[in-house]
């Protein structure tokens, strides 16, 4: 069946309506929240939420209920929004995108590509994680970092996560997201340069997923253990040893040191090993610098780096610069 945006409003509202027969599922209170017979059922205040754009709670109100005489107030629309546990939209979105068919695949693989964005909202300096508070010119607000795994192919975010603008960390959304993903077939993930970390490259390769990372390369003559050469193109391969101990510590311990070592620095994330254990883990790895077809790489804005020791037997997507192929056994 054609999606049009009347089906998609259909299927919207109709989950929507399935999630109001269980509500003690995702209420605060279990036992008494959206109990009472009510004209804010839990429905009805999810689509009200969803669909206030900037208007008043009131002038939203008037418009869901048609301006009818017992429209309910915008304080029991506060009321009845303070029950309402923020899994119920996590549940509405994923239920909703379960539904839309993701037919295209780029040979056999979906393309999820990664990023991130801010989101500011009126200033409420309870909620310290996110209040940045303001100055002689402009008021507080408090700011969100929404991340978002999105499939390029088909044009559906598969994946929504919304951090406080304090504690936000795009790495850690990135890890999240691809480990509660339940997709069950190929995927290829191409992201931007904030995404460069062995943490990340990790968990996607455990996770079975491929992926093209773009490579911080402004002025930069040394990543993972090799010098990079100033050629218009390059396939490098990377295998480095990882670990939390200095030389010096492994030499206390009798541990020999492997070549090539890279130190973990302490402040850096690596959940596949334990901080401050004697354990090493082998990153694999390639560098690659593409030539594109107007003969240019554009070293700031074009060069990528591919970081997935899966994709040695296939090729892999690389936007604006057509198919790279990997190193033959890397």
């Amino acid at each position: 069946m054609k999606c049009t945006a009347r089906s998609l409003k259909e299927t919207l509202l109709s989950i929507s309506q399935e999630m109001g027969e269980h509500p003690e599922e995702y209420a605060k209170d279990p036992r008494k929240d959206f109990t009472r017979r009510r004209a804010l059922t839990l429905p009805a205040l999810m689509v009200l939420i969803l669909t206030m754009d900037e208007k008043s709670a009131w002038k939203g109100l008037l418009g869901y209920f048609q301006n009818k005489i017992d429209t309910p107030l915008a304080s029991a629309f506060v009321q009845q929004r303070k029950k309402l546990l923020p899994s119920a939209f996590s549940e509405l979105f994923h239920r909703f995108t379960g539904t839309l068919a993701a037919r295209k695949t780029y040979r056999g693989h979906r393309l999820l590509s990664v990023d991130g964005t801010s989101l500011k909202s009126s200033s409420y300096p309870a909620d310290a994680d996110a209040f940045r508070p303001g100055t002689e010119r402009q008021p507080g607000r408090n700011l969100y970092h929404i991340n978002a795994l999105f499939d390029l192919e088909n044009g559906i975010y598969t994946d929504i996560l919304v951090q406080k603008e304090h504690t936000k960390s795009e790495d850690a959304a990135l890890c999240e997201m691809a480990e509660c993903s339940t997709n069950s077939e190929p995927v290829i993930l191409p992201a931007g340069r904030g995404y460069e970390a062995y943490n990340n490259f990790e968990h996607l390769e455990r996770k079975g997923w491929k992926y093209l990372i773009r490579l911080k390369d402004r002025n930069r003559t040394y990543a993972y253990g090799i010098t990079l050469p100033n050629h218009s193109e390059s396939d490098l391969p990377v295998r480095i040893t990882l670990g939390w101990l200095t030389r010096r510590q492994m030499e206390q311990r009798g541990i020999p040191v492997p070549e090539p070592y890279y130190r973990l620095q302490n402040h850096i994330p690596f959940d596949l090993l334990e901080p401050g254990s004697a354990g090493f883990y082998l990153f694999s790895a390639r560098i690659v610098r593409p030539k594109l077809k107007d003969g240019s790489t554009g070293p700031s804005s074009r060069t990528w780096t591919r970081l997935n020791s899966l994709l040695r037997h296939c090729e892999a997507f690389m936007p604006d610069a057509g198919i790279l192929k990997p190193l033959s056994g890397s």
